[in-house]
């Protein structure tokens, strides 16, 4: 929710803030071009901290960081100050991706995507409470309800940062990821966790019984499981809830599994995978152990894990670009979308004989937008975070275009390029109507999406790097959202700019189709 509530509260607050100040209307992309470059750097650094301290701290600091910087934000006494503030809202942005991440490891492989997804509803909830918010502060419900000694730009932004304070009071209850501590070798650790999950969820005890659990749990603590105990778990990976026998390894377990055990055993592979990865890491050239040996102490050596494999190098490459050039149409959609609605834009009937952009217009009424057209709008994010919820986890169709993660991405980019490219015509073209509809498409196929992109980011890296992995891929995300509010407020016509937006959620759609579906996978035996 955090990066919905601020990339749109960014949509609003450019205009809105710049006129307060009375700063050039040119000058107002510059809020968002600092914030999205604040956050490119801080991403790799949110990334390492949740591979190498853990997905709990990096979610904490992220989300303290997030709040300070929103109360200074609604405090600032110039431009200057502003741009800075949102600039230490862009670092705090750049820990968004973790608790997904997070939650992709406790989350069952089968379900992995509905579950993810429940997020996505909070990016919904994000995107109109954002535009209530600004109604009540500096839309036409306004007059009266802030005190008069507020400015009302100041007022949307402490509306919408209090989700992000109530989320920081929430974060005490969060677990570490029982993956991560695997991976370092915290068993036991991961085991409480478990155990605190199926007590949650009204589940039977993870341990088990007839002895089971202690055996399993020694092997765990050990790093070192038999192979036949190993084998013989990895075979019950694939059936959640059955009860299942373990044949006699070496050790002599002979017992039966209750489904908290089953459970437990997804987490037998991540021994494997260490042992993997430290005899890979063993192997390396010395180029590669001279890099890691550079990039460990700043947290980054796993990116050196990550393009030593031509495998996991050609995917993170892949998934890295398709996030670079979504960044850019997604961004580029929300903030052209705010302006061709708003009463100033290209949809007003002032402005909309050629579908101009953004100009030089008065400051003042840079901040007047159209509230009862954009709800709709934005509402339709929610029938497409539906759609998202009801066939993420199944591919269908011909080559699973009707489904799945990519299927999902292909179909919504490529209809999302369609309609925000005929909407930029404007109403002098189309007429009002069609442009609030085809408004409503883009970001119905946006939300979709979006969603399905965010579900399988994790989904493309092993536990060992999937923190960075992850990261690095919303790092690109950012880099790609740099230009797109310069690119929006340029001048240029609106058509102009329309094309290009649509020719880069195109082109995501043509890249997911050289990426892995990834529905229904399990964590690092597929990697």
């Amino acid at each position: 929710m955090a990066m919905s509530l601020n990339t749109n509260l960014l949509s609003f607050l450019m205009p809105c803030a710049g006129a307060a100040f009375q700063v050039d209307i040119t000058a107002y992309g510059t809020l968002g071009t600092i914030y999205n470059t604040a956050s490119y750097f801080a991403t790799p650094i949110f990334g390492a901290i949740a591979d190498s301290r853990g997905r709990r701290t990096a979610v904490v600091l992220s989300v303290v960081i997030m709040g300070v910087a929103g109360g200074g934000a609604a405090t600032s006494q110039s431009w200057l100050a502003l741009c800075l503030w949102m600039g230490l809202m862009g670092v705090g942005l750049g820990g968004v991706m973790v608790p997904f991440d997070l939650l992709s490891e406790i989350a069952p492989p089968k379900q992995r995507g509905a579950v993810l997804n429940l997020t996505n509803w909070f990016w919904c909830a994000g995107s109109i409470l954002v535009l209530v918010a600004a109604w009540f502060s500096v839309g036409s419900l306004a007059p009266g309800f802030p005190p008069s000694s507020w400015e009302p730009w100041r007022v949307l932004v402490l509306m919408v940062v209090t989700p992000v304070l109530f989320a920081l009071v929430l974060t005490p209850a969060l677990v570490e990821s029982p993956h991560w501590l695997v991976e370092q070798g915290r068993c036991d650790e991961a085991m409480a966790v478990l155990e605190k999950i199926a007590r949650l969820n009204c589940r039977p005890p993870i341990s088990g019984d007839a002895g089971l659990g202690d055996s399993l749990l020694s092997a765990r603590l050990s790093a070192r499981p038999s192979a036949g105990l190993r084998d013989s778990l990895l075979d019950l990976v694939a059936d959640d809830g059955a009860d299942a026998d373990v044949g006699a390894g070496a050790g002599g377990v002979t017992a039966r599994l209750d489904p908290g055990a089953v459970r437990l055993s997804r987490l037998s592979q991540g021994v494997s995978m260490s042992a993997r990865a430290n005899h890979e890491r063993a192997a390396a050239t010395p180029a590669e152990r001279a890099a890691r040996l550079c990039l460990k102490p700043l947290g980054l050596g796993g990116a050196v894990d990550i393009l030593a494999e031509p495998a996991l190098r050609q995917r993170a490459l892949t998934h890295w670009l398709l996030w670079l050039i979504a960044g850019f149409g997604w961004a580029g959609t929300v903030y052209f979308q705010t302006f061709i609605l708003g009463n100033n834009g290209s949809a007003s009937d002032d402005a909309g004989d050629a579908g101009s952009g953004p100009t030089n217009a008065s400051s003042a009424f840079a901040c007047d937008f159209d509230y009862t057209a954009q709800l709709p709008v934005l509402a339709s994010e929610l029938p497409g975070t539906l759609l998202v919820q009801l066939v993420v986890d199944s591919p269908r169709g011909p080559f699973g275009l009707w489904g799945g993660r990519r299927g999902v991405q292909i179909c919504a980019f490529t209809v999302l390029a369609t309609s925000s490219a005929t909407m930029a015509l404007g109403v002098g073209v189309i007429g009002s109507t069609a442009v609030t509809v085809l408004a409503a498409l883009s970001r119905f196929s946006l939300a979709a999406g979006n969603s399905a992109m965010w579900i399988a980011a994790p989904e493309m890296y092993p536990t060992r790097v999937r923190g960075l992995g992850a990261n690095t891929a919303f790092l690109f995300n950012v880099m790609g959202c740099i230009p797109a509010s310069n690119w929006v407020y340029s001048g240029l016509p609106g058509w102009l700019i329309g094309a290009v937006i649509a020719a880069a959620n195109l082109s995501v759609a043509v890249i997911a189709s050289f990426l892995p579906e990834t529905a229904g996978i399990g964590f690092d035996e597929d990697h």
